[in-house]
């Protein structure tokens, strides 16, 4: 089910275990989907999508507010550091790969855009004014790229994104994703 298969993506089972421990991911009933889900500052869902295990299918459920978006949060909430991509399970990914590189992965946010639109990315920051660095690891495909330049572009004018100090952190180019 969900668990064997973000294992078979490459997703560290730490990991997995703080998502479903802390209600950002479930499984779905009827057709064992992987739903992740995100929550607003008070603690109430806002946001979720499906990624089907079994085939391609994704969507986000309807009435979700993309604002608050998928996020495997730091241990310490008032952690600086912010990394951002697409999906939940690029997401999920880039934490495994920092965990790999360091013991200290969790004392950086995760957060997934659903796609490249930046308001999951605004609210984030709104929400976590003591985030100063933002790593931007959309995919190394024309969205992507577009993205990553539309953001860094808004910076010089957003206030909130102005503080931060961002970096454009693509996958490379050989491996498109």
């Amino acid at each position: 089910c969900r668990v064997s298969y973000l294992r078979k993506r490459g997703i560290d089972p730490e990991i997995i275990s703080r998502c479903i421990q802390n209600g950002s991911l479930y499984e779905s009933r009827k057709y064992h989907n992987c739903v992740f889900v995100g929550y607003d500052p008070s603690g109430n869902a806002r946001f979720a999508c499906v990624r089907g295990i079994y085939s391609s299918f994704k969507m986000d459920v309807e009435g979700s507010d993309k604002q608050f978006n998928f996020v495997l949060p730091a241990a310490d909430p008032q952690s600086c550091t912010l990394f951002v991509a697409e999906s939940p399970i690029d997401t999920l990914s880039r934490a495994t790969l920092n965990k790999i590189e360091t013991s200290e992965w969790d004392k950086a946010h995760y957060l997934s855009l659903s796609g490249t639109s930046p308001l999951a990315l605004l609210q984030y920051l709104t929400d976590h004014p003591a985030i100063d660095r933002v790593s931007l690891g959309l995919d190394n495909d024309e969205a992507g790229r577009k993205g990553m330049v539309k953001i860094l572009a808004m910076a010089e004018e957003n206030e909130i994104l102005h503080r931060c100090a961002l970096t454009a952190d693509p996958p490379p180019k050989e491996y498109g994703k």
